[in-house]
């Protein structure tokens, strides 16, 4: 599309947009104020089967990532990501913008030294070589409202995100120090180390997990973050329940894999990093079993209930257990 005809298509689009449109309130936008007070993450991904609240929706013009052109989306703003369709009334999305992963949202007038068409503004990512996407409204005010309620879900989300750079860091000071030493997921850490490390991690304070020698102790504080200080939990009450679903009412192993596959596919982006995080240290203890002397059950045991703690216990170590026998396969 040239400019002209890109205004165009925004002038038509300012009918149609309005109808997703929130209403500005005391100069804040509805959306943004439900992205203020709506729970961080609770289960699902647009558009089916979601538990999400729809925070702000309408049409956008976005900028193609190869080709640059301009295309017409319909965008759905929830607490934990933007999805957008060719039209409102599809139910695949093309694709989900995870905006954990992102800064936030600030009105550009230019993009190098090309003008930008007006009611433009770009989404920023944390990391300089991530994709900064373009994106056009129907009007300034349209604008200004996908600004405010996108930055509105963005600051939401950014306790966690810092939260969840420290379960990584730690993850992988695990990985580094512990996947080869002998009863990994079996062996308790020290106790008065975990909780003097857990308090630091609650109140944003530095830890110094590098200090630490014991990677039994690194696992024990890795559960007990995931279990007690990230809340809510990590994992939906709703992704735990499925996942429990899709081993009751499948018998047989790759009827349940596949299901499995489905669950996490619907899985918020928090919930999907998360468990790619967890789940391939729980996977690389298991492939050096013969050495680290922890069996899948021992790895299960330890970590099914952490996960998983509104399935019962002896249920979510068979959960886990399945899943880390096909670790590859689902390709998490």
């Amino acid at each position: 599309m040239n400019r002209e005809t890109v205004r165009a298509s925004v002038r038509n689009n300012i009918k149609a947009s309005r109808t997703g449109r929130n209403v500005v309130v005391g100069g804040v936008t509805q959306a943004a104020q439900a992205a203020s007070r709506s729970p961080r993450f609770s289960g699902g991904n647009l558009p089916a089967g979601s538990s999400l609240p729809v925070l702000k929706q309408g049409f956008l013009h976005k900028e193609g990532g190869n080709v640059k052109n301009w295309r017409n989306r319909w965008f759905v703003l929830t607490s934990v990501g933007l999805s957008y369709f060719k039209n409102p009334a599809d139910k695949a999305m093309i694709d989900e913008i995870e905006l954990a992963k992102y800064n936030g949202c600030i009105v550009e007038k230019t993009k190098g030294s090309a003008d930008l068409p007006p009611f433009c503004f770009a989404l920023q990512p944390l990391v300089a070589s991530d994709r900064t996407y373009y994106m056009i409204a129907a009007s300034e005010d349209d604008m200004n409202e996908w600004v405010e309620s996108i930055n509105a879900v963005v600051s939401q989300l950014r306790p966690y995100v810092e939260k969840m750079e420290v379960v990584k860091a730690l993850v992988a000071t695990i990985r580094d120090k512990g996947v080869t030493k002998e009863g990994i997921f079996r062996q308790p850490g020290n106790v008065k180390e975990v909780k003097a490390l857990a308090e630091q991690f609650a109140h944003g304070d530095p830890m110094d997990i590098a200090s630490v020698n014991s990677p039994h102790t690194l696992v024990a504080l890795l559960k007990r973050i995931i279990k007690d200080e990230l809340r809510p939990h990590p994992l939906s009450d709703k992704l735990q329940q499925s996942l429990l679903k899709a081993f009751q009412e499948k018998a047989m192993i790759e009827e349940r894999v596949r299901s499995v596959k489905a669950v996490v596919e619907k899985a918020t982006p928090p919930e999907r990093d998360l468990l790619r995080c967890v789940l391939s240290l729980c996977h690389d203890v298991v492939c050096k079993r013969e050495v680290n002397q922890c069996t899948i059950d021992d790895v299960c045991r330890s970590m099914g209930p952490v996960l998983l703690p509104t399935v019962q216990e002896d249920q979510a170590r068979v959960i886990l257990d399945t899943i880390l026998t096909n670790f590859l396969s689902l390709k998490l």
